[in-house]
């Protein structure tokens, strides 16, 4: 597909650019409190998920017609039906637990939980990792109409699970064993130990 030359994006409403103006300052001034530079992983947490600023810290709807994007969980239980036939394999093999990371508004983590359950081999636990407040209040209000057995675990909480110990902050997620080996999970890295 072509762009024409003279497409343009249409202007953000005044409330929109006064949100993106302040976020922006928020951003400088970290900046600046930080010496003069940040990490990119740093200027990306603030831009998303800045308290009340962030794109998915500030309340707005982004998911969905009624927002910015659509997935594909978004559009129909579809993607989550074929996954799950894989996730089934996998459960059966480990018994163990599902985790999902940045799970949005919910949808695949409920669609993949139904299917599994509709195939007889429901995780044991349904974790779902999620840094916005607000999406974790969505994900939690989902789940609690469509599974209450599923649970939403917010950052900043420990678990233990088949011989690991995992802790989940903002920064991202570390599972370690009782050897001290493990790996981490970011946005900026991934590494195992």
């Amino acid at each position: 597909m072509t762009l024409a030359a003279d497409t343009v994006l249409p202007a953000p409403s005044a409330d929109a650019a006064a949100h993106s103006r302040e976020l922006a300052e928020h951003i400088a001034g970290a900046i600046l409190d930080a010496g003069g530079w940040i990490p990119f992983a740093r200027y990306l947490e603030l831009a998303l998920y800045a308290p009340g600023l962030g794109y998915y810290a500030a309340g707005a709807r982004k998911f969905g017609a009624e927002g910015d994007f659509v997935t594909a969980p978004e559009i129909s239980p579809l993607f989550a039906r074929c996954l799950a036939m894989q996730a089934k394999q996998v459960l059966e093999a480990t018994g163990g637990d599902v985790l999902e990371l940045g799970p949005g508004s919910g949808g695949l983590a409920a669609d993949l939980y139904g299917e599994l359950e509709a195939l007889g081999a429901p995780p044991r636990n349904y974790f779902l990792l999620e840094v916005s407040p607000d999406l974790r209040e969505r994900q939690q209000s989902l789940l609690a109409e469509r599974h209450p057995r599923a649970r939403v675990l917010a950052y900043g909480r420990t678990w233990k699970a088949g011989g690991f110990t995992c802790v989940s902050r903002a920064s991202g997620l570390t599972c370690t064993n009782k050897g001290g080996h493990g790996w981490l999970l970011s946005r900026a890295l991934t590494r195992v130990f």
